[in-house]
């Protein structure tokens, strides 16, 4: 079957599984968000979103490898998923030529504007008082909207929550994810380039 030109496989379910999967998510996490605040079991939704979601991928991803060990995934269909990867790192590059694009927007061009800079300045219109200065960490109107410095600096988290608030920020954990997986990718790497299958299903685990 190898030797066939491409590998076509039997239609599946698991793409309609998972399209239902993100209908739930977005659904609960929709609902969670809007009921913050309130007694409403909303999350339990979410957390259903989130277990089809892993369930999907555990037995959509078990039968590509299934059908990658019984030889039915020739050269042509292993080339189509490196062309795939490179256009998802692809995407993920230009999203972030887009995000630091709109940050370089922000910088340069709105908050001067805002402050009355220039032919485009609307100082006064929008929010009387605005002065233009850069990182904005305070808000015109800091009891009305509060200011990322105040609200997710370290010392605001310490102060209301002490270790639990400490445990609990953001930032420390998107930190910690992005440190730790570079490091462990990297040796899932060196173990993938040694033939060491099980020291590198545990770390890319």
């Amino acid at each position: 079957v190898s030797d066939q030109p491409y590998y076509v496989p039997a239609s599946s379910k698991f793409p309609f599984a998972m399209a239902l999967t993100m209908l739930t998510l977005i659904i609960g996490a929709a609902t969670t968000v809007n009921s913050i605040g309130t007694n409403s079991n909303a999350y339990l939704i979410l957390i259903a979103g989130f277990l089809m979601m892993w369930t999907t991928m555990f037995f959509w991803f078990s039968k590509v490898i299934e059908e990658n060990d019984s030889g039915l995934n020739n050269s042509m269909l292993n080339d189509s998923y490196v062309y795939g990867m490179a256009w998802f790192i692809f995407s993920e590059v230009m999203f972030f030529f887009a995000f630091f694009g709109a940050l370089f927007y922000i910088r340069t061009f709105s908050v001067p504007w805002l402050g009355g800079e220039g032919e485009k300045g609307i100082a006064n219109i929008l929010w009387e008082g605005f002065e233009a200065h850069w990182p904005l960490v305070v808000t015109p109107d800091q009891a009305l909207f509060k200011g990322p410095e105040e609200e997710m600096s370290f010392s605001t988290a310490y102060t209301h929550g002490g270790l639990a608030g400490v445990l609990g920020w953001i930032p420390l954990w998107n930190t910690l994810c992005l440190l730790t997986s570079s490091v462990t990718i990297h040796i899932a790497h060196l173990n993938l380039k040694n033939n060491n299958r099980p020291k590198f299903h545990l770390w890319l685990g």
